[in-house]
């Protein structure tokens, strides 16, 4: 290409970048339609480019890719495709740790600050000047500070050259999240109803990738935790309750960020169908400036006085179940209900407190009890630690194996695999069941 064509080149990119700062709609189109090309390009088979001459003579610079001029960076940059990215870490997490969901009102918190941390940025690249923004980014931080690891990773300078179109979407992404979690938790209160699972929960699976992209295409940091938390809740309530999600959980099956106001709206929805009221989390927008990006979020309680009040309380209620030893069953759900709050609140499941409150009253828990996740991890903890306490005596002691039923039982099903649905998994119910039946 000859000097004179990149000469014209410039002052035209220089018009072109003006017209579209005039024209967000089609800023907007020319995005989409290079993510298409982009997607289509990766799609071709790669040729194989021969190696440069060792010494081979480097071409000179562009005149018009000198420092300082931003509209290089916004048209000549790789625009983010939604095909599968090495850019963005795969959703897997660490078999050798237990991944602990957080509750969902932080979530909810820490997606609010998120957002409008975005659209502060969004609010740079526009032209606004770090002194006009300095007053609300502080107002960010401490907001920020007072929510648990919540950390602002759109502040580092770094990206303020990417496009403010994306900011926009990034802003969305958090703010449809923050929707999704607050959905959750209300479809919860309300029992939370089968019949209305799958739409709940592919709404919310809908907004995580929605988030998961906005991330990507800013191609700066590898995940998101919030995304991350939200697609764990799904994923782990699809998996309590035997929901089927059909979408928007795969990589290959991604939302588009910039569709995040129509999410809302259809969020916002469900919000009041499911409260009864309508809520602030997200109004039914259509533009990303009628978002308020100093709201003050609806902070959780401090978790040490959540902690403290949830083990008090549990303490109370298994010394209570502990002198009845004839308590009825529905004494029980409450305890589930004290300890889920106090793991959600950062009690660790294997904690000795809830270890040495348990063991006095575990063999006595209701065996068609139900116990949501935290609350399992918690048995698993106490079940381990009673098996450590074992002998190496038969665990059939206690049966008649003499009985004619076992015996007939045991001639059907030796060698053979059974699956119980319902009630609790307690080892040394198991271990009785496979040595008395020669289970494989």
């Amino acid at each position: 290409m000859s000097s004179d064509i990149l000469s014209h080149l410039a002052p035209l990119l220089t018009r072109c970048q003006n017209a579209l700062k005039q024209k967000p709609e089609l800023q907007s189109e020319l995005l989409q339609l290079a993510r298409g090309l982009t997607t289509w390009l990766e799609a071709l088979p790669t040729a194989v480019v021969p190696a440069a001459p060792e010494h081979s003579e480097q071409p000179p610079p562009l005149p018009f890719m000198t420092p300082g001029k931003d509209f290089v960076h916004e048209f000549l940059a790789p625009v983010p495709s939604y095909a599968p990215r090495t850019t963005t870490a795969p959703l897997s997490f660490d078999s050798a740790r237990e991944f602990i969901p957080l509750p969902l009102a932080t979530v909810v918190s820490r997606c609010r600050v998120k957002a409008a941390a975005a659209k502060l940025v969004a609010r740079r690249v526009a032209g606004a000047t770090l002194a006009e923004t300095e007053m609300d980014e502080d107002k960010i931080r401490k907001q920020a500070e007072a929510i648990p690891d919540c950390g602002l990773w759109m502040f580092d300078g770094s990206g303020i050259r990417q496009p403010k179109l994306l900011w926009d979407d990034l802003a969305g992404g958090y703010m449809v999240c923050a929707s999704a979690a607050e959905l959750i938790k209300n479809w919860m209160a309300q029992g939370p109803d089968l019949s209305t699972g799958q739409e709940v929960l592919l709404l919310c699976a809908e907004a995580q990738s929605m988030l998961l992209y906005a991330v990507s295409d800013l191609a700066w940091v590898n995940r998101d935790h919030e995304q991350v938390q939200l697609f764990v809740h799904i994923r782990e309530l699809g998996k309590i309750h035997q929901i089927y999600v059909p979408r928007f959980l795969r990589r290959e099956d991604p939302a588009d960020p910039a569709k995040w106001a129509d999410l809302a709206a259809r969020l916002a929805k469900a919000i009041v169908k499911f409260s009864g009221h309508s809520v602030s989390t997200i109004a039914a927008t259509t533009t990303i400036d009628t978002l308020t990006p100093l709201q003050t979020p609806a902070l959780p309680a401090d978790p040490a006085k959540v902690r403290a009040k949830a083990l008090g309380n549990l303490r109370f209620k298994l010394r209570k179940l502990s002198e009845q030893h004839d308590a009825p069953v529905e004494e029980w759900p409450r305890m589930v209900e004290l300890l889920e709050l106090a793991v959600q609140a950062g009690v660790p499941p294997a904690s000795l407190d809830l270890r040495e409150m348990l063991v006095p009253v575990y063999d006595r828990l209701p065996t068609t009890l139900e116990a949501p996740a935290p609350v399992e991890r918690v048995f698993r903890s106490v079940e381990l630690h009673l098996e450590s306490l074992k002998t190496d005596d038969d665990p059939t002691s206690n049966l008649n194996m003499d009985d004619p039923n076992i015996e007939r039982v045991a001639e059907l099903l030796h060698g053979r695999e059974m699956v119980f649905i319902g009630g609790m998994r307690r080892s040394q119910h198991i271990t009785a069941l496979q040595h008395a039946f020669g289970l494989k």
